[in-house]
């Protein structure tokens, strides 16, 4: 920009760093901000996934292929799901849990319901699924707790809530943290099973997933297929397995959802696809079991952040030069990404570093622009200085 080292007056300095420290520790607190911020969480997701499962999680997809070999009209008759828990049971499913709410009497009639009660009360292991429907009515409009039938809970099945949040972008990062989460009743009904198999210490409140990869990272297999092991997949199929059984289709098969059971993730943005609702909870259950969920670290911290880079900046900008200028602020740059990552990957943490950055780069912009306007300054005053005082002004540069 300029040949010579500029040196920032003091005051200016001072000012500039005040007035960028506060613009982006106040723009931390803004809900737009935090979106903006929340796609760096999604990036290190993606760069830190294992792309695969490392606990005994199966799922048991009612996908396309299911519905093809089935051959009935949704919803499907509760003997069959009879059929489906006797399977798994003898195949040696741990945990069977179905994410799907049965909180009608079916359409079978009562000997049907009576089937599912008896095979929920043969396995001893069975979690099924409640959730939320939206109700509206000429007087009122209201969200509802559905919950599976009580016959159901009476032949020894829990009941786990299974509604989840999305972010502000409709993105999932959050682990449910309801008394009853789904994922959480999982774990009870594993610990009555197998006592002492798993050491699960449940995450705080406003922990998020630790995702295991994108969509179809855990082991699938088509409903159809479990409902005949012996014809399509190995003995013992499910040995050792904790079972999670819900929907893997692309429309929405039932009018009275809210939506189709797919969900956009961390990384929705870099392969286009959504993840079924069951293995959301394979996921939640993967990171419960790994003892890795993700705590977010207190807002005063990303302040403080911001704090010291912007302090780190004016020091070494004070005598302005835009190579070194440079250098700085892309050191600063390779170091918040370097603490960001090991926060996350070693401690479990993360800290936002999006202000940080950008107060880096807003530093550097500032001082080359106010140096940039001082020297211009002093040229113009050179010229229009009377010609011996240019000479003297020369001589003492």
């Amino acid at each position: 920009m300029f040949e010579r080292t500029s040196a920032l007056p003091t005051k200016v300095l001072l000012a500039i760093a005040f007035g960028v420290a506060s613009l982006f520790g106040m723009l931390g607190f803004s809900s737009h901000w935090q979106g903006l911020e929340l796609k760096g969480f999604d990036a290190l997701s993606r760069q830190s996934a294992p792309n695969a499962s490392t606990f005994p999680i199966t799922v048991v997809a009612i996908d396309e292929a299911s519905f093809s070999r089935v051959a009935r009209q949704w919803p499907w008759p509760r003997a069959l799901y009879a059929r489906l828990i006797d399977q798994l049971a003898r195949s040696g499913a741990l945990v069977i849990g179905l994410d799907i709410v049965l909180a009608e009497p079916s359409s079978g009639g009562a000997e049907d319901d009576a089937a599912l009660a008896r095979a929920i009360e043969r396995a001893g292991n069975v979690v099924l699924a409640s959730d939320r429907v939206y109700a509206e009515t000429a007087v009122s409009r209201q969200w509802l707790r559905v919950d599976p039938l009580p016959g159901f809970i009476a032949a020894g099945a829990s009941n786990g809530y299974a509604n989840v949040a999305f972010d502000r972008d409709l993105v999932m990062r959050r682990m449910p943290s309801a008394a009853d989460a789904f994922w959480k009743k999982v774990v009870e009904r594993l610990a009555a099973v197998r006592p002492g198999l798993v050491d699960v210490t449940l995450p705080p409140v406003g922990a998020m997933i630790r995702y295991a990869g994108a969509e179809h990272t855990f082991p699938y297999v088509s409903l159809y297929q479990a409902l005949d092991p012996a014809k399509y997949l190995p003995p013992d199929a499910f040995r050792g397995q904790i079972v999670l059984v819900g929907r893997d289709i692309k429309a929405n098969i039932d009018a009275r959802s809210a939506q189709a059971d797919l969900f956009a993730t961390p990384f929705t943005a870099a392969t286009g696809g959504l993840m079924p609702g069951v293995e959301l909870h394979a996921n939640f259950l993967e990171t419960a079991f790994s003892g890795k969920a993700v705590q977010p670290v207190a807002a005063g911290w990303n302040v403080a952040l911001v704090i010291a880079v912007v302090a780190a900046c004016a020091f070494a900008m004070r005598r302005w030069r835009p190579l070194p200028g440079a250098l700085a602020a892309a050191t600063l740059f390779a170091l918040l990404a370097a603490l960001d990552w090991v926060l996350f990957q070693r401690m479990n943490l993360w800290l936002p570093v999006l202000s940080a950055m950008a107060s880096a780069a807003t530093m550097y912009l500032a001082c080359g622009a106010v140096a940039f306007g001082t020297e211009r300054q002093r040229r113009g005053e050179l010229r229009r200085a009377p010609p011996n005082a240019r000479r003297s002004g020369c001589a003492m540069t």
